[in-house]
């Protein structure tokens, strides 16, 4: 037998998401009639076209940049620069804008050394707020290990 709270709970929940799911009561019988409790409900569909905006941004948790990261104007397209051989112990770190306060400048590309074996780094790039624009730094992923900076 589930207890009714934690199925109250849950659609509480539901709700307060935006989830709304159909709710039909439980028609089972199974408590009978001279039961006073009352039946408990069971989700049936959810509707996948308001869960959607809530998956795109599940992996997106970082909180937004601070308003003096923020730059106005959009970063110019990257410059055309070509990828040298890999190098064992190193990864590559493309060119890409950076900011000064006033204007953008390229930063060249350049090998970053590996922190451990089999460790894959994540190049940083500008990203678009409601503000304008911020930089996000580059990440390195030691895989099952979580990631670091």
């Amino acid at each position: 037998m589930i207890p009714e709270r934690p199925v109250r709970m849950a659609a509480i929940l539901a709700g307060t998401l935006g989830l709304v799911p159909l709710l039909a009561e439980s028609a089972s019988g199974t408590r009978g009639s001279a039961s006073s409790a009352p039946s408990l409900p069971s989700i049936s569909t959810i509707d996948i076209a308001k869960l959607q905006p809530l998956l795109a941004q599940s992996d997106d948790l970082a909180p937004p940049p601070s308003p003096d990261a923020i730059v106005t104007n959009p970063p110019p397209a990257p410059l055309a620069e070509g990828m040298p051989p890999p190098l064992p112990g190193y990864a590559w770190d493309p060119g890409h804008w950076t900011w000064d306060g006033t204007q953008y400048q390229w930063q060249p590309g350049s090998y970053i050394i590996q922190p451990t074996y089999g460790a894959t780094f994540t190049p940083g790039y500008w990203r678009q707020y409601s503000g304008g624009w911020a930089w996000v730094d580059g990440s390195w992923n030691w895989g099952a290990e979580g990631e670091g900076e």
